[in-house]
């Protein structure tokens, strides 16, 4: 006996197709209203990622971003600026799929990008620079607090300011720029000849250190300086770094005024007689006889100078000569007499 049957199949196909992508592309974000609020934004379809994707059974074939194949359009908006990674699904009708993977780069052609400029990138302590935003329009925020298109900062140190820009279509851009500080250099003068305070006409040598180069208000440029004011004289030294910082330094020198010596007058003497002179103008004296006293009595034997040498509280000397004339004794002589009788004469 034949016993016939009849059955249904089902024939499956278990083959994935064959996934294959763009070597990526670029989309600019284009302005829109979306429920009164203007943006900026562009979209994408799965399809358009595809190369030549196929299916080894020639099944036909989906493109989308999941395992979805309604998930088909994909939008960027200002959040999405730059490279953005993608995956591709090719799906076929039986839910087999394969992936392959490319990339976009959103871009905002309105500004994709700002920019900060500074009248200088490197400044010193103590100077100014100005940083300017540029690239886009719109609602500007500094780090600073600052809302204009430029500020002028004097950082101490290195410091890094960054900018936000906001535009009227929602997208914020960003940017920063870091500005170099360098140090001052360390300006000092110091006395390395003599004294920061002297007598008048004494000198002093004054010697700057900290720089590469100096400037002094002498007109000198050499690290040290031999002075001799008259008065009490400031001076100012510019010392330059090697990298073109400067930084003052000033030093006084003090002048003090000579004392003003003196000897009183005396009249000229006979041998053996004696002379008092009487020295003035300082605080203390000392005599060419090593006396230390202000008057001394001397008793020279021959026209004689003698000078004393004034101290002033301060330290200054001065001298003062005065000479004392000594005048000879008369020679006395009487002629010779002979002899004579009483009651006669003799001349």
């Amino acid at each position: 006996n034949q016993i016939s049957e009849f059955h249904d199949f089902e024939i499956k196909i278990c083959k994935a197709p064959i996934a294959s992508c763009i070597n990526g592309t670029s989309i600019s974000l284009q302005p829109m209203t979306i429920n009164g609020q203007n943006l900026r934004m562009a979209c994408i379809t799965a399809a358009s990622l595809n190369v030549s994707s196929s299916h080894p059974c020639n099944a036909e074939i989906t493109f989308a971003f999941s395992t979805d194949v309604n998930d088909t359009i994909k939008c960027f908006d200002c959040t999405d600026i730059g490279r953005v990674t993608l995956q591709l699904y090719v799906i076929d009708i039986y839910g087999n799929y394969s992936i392959c993977e490319t990339f976009i780069d959103v871009q905002n052609n309105d500004g994709s990008s700002i920019q900060i400029s500074a009248t200088s990138e490197e400044i010193c302590n103590g100077q100014s620079t100005t940083l300017t935003v540029s690239g886009s329009t719109g609602s500007i925020v500094w780090n600073t607090g600052a809302t204009t298109p430029s500020i002028t900062v004097n950082p101490a140190t290195t410091s890094t300011f960054s900018v936000s820009v906001t535009s009227l279509d929602g997208c914020t851009l960003s940017a920063s720029k870091t500005i170099v500080v360098d140090p001052k250099p360390n300006a000092s003068i110091s006395v390395t000849a003599g004294s920061a305070t002297i007598c008048s006409g004494k000198s002093a040598t004054l010697t700057a250190t900290g720089g590469g180069t100096y400037s002094w208000s002498t007109g000198a440029n050499t690290a040290s300086i031999t002075v001799n004011p008259t008065t009490t004289t400031t001076y100012t030294v510019t010392v330059t770094s090697a990298i073109g910082c400067t930084a003052p330094a000033t030093s006084t020198v003090t002048v003090n005024p000579l004392p003003n010596a003196a000897i009183t007058a005396v009249n000229p003497i006979c041998v053996g007689q004696s002379a008092s002179m009487t020295a003035s103008g300082g605080g203390t004296y000392l005599w060419s006889t090593n006396a230390t006293t202000a008057t001394i009595t001397v008793t020279p034997a021959v026209t004689t100078t003698y000078t004393v040498t004034v101290t002033s509280a301060q330290g200054c000397t001065a001298t003062a000569s005065r000479t004392v004339t000594v005048n000879p004794l008369p020679t006395v002589t009487i002629n010779t007499v002979n002899p004579i009788c009483v009651g006669q004469s003799a001349t």
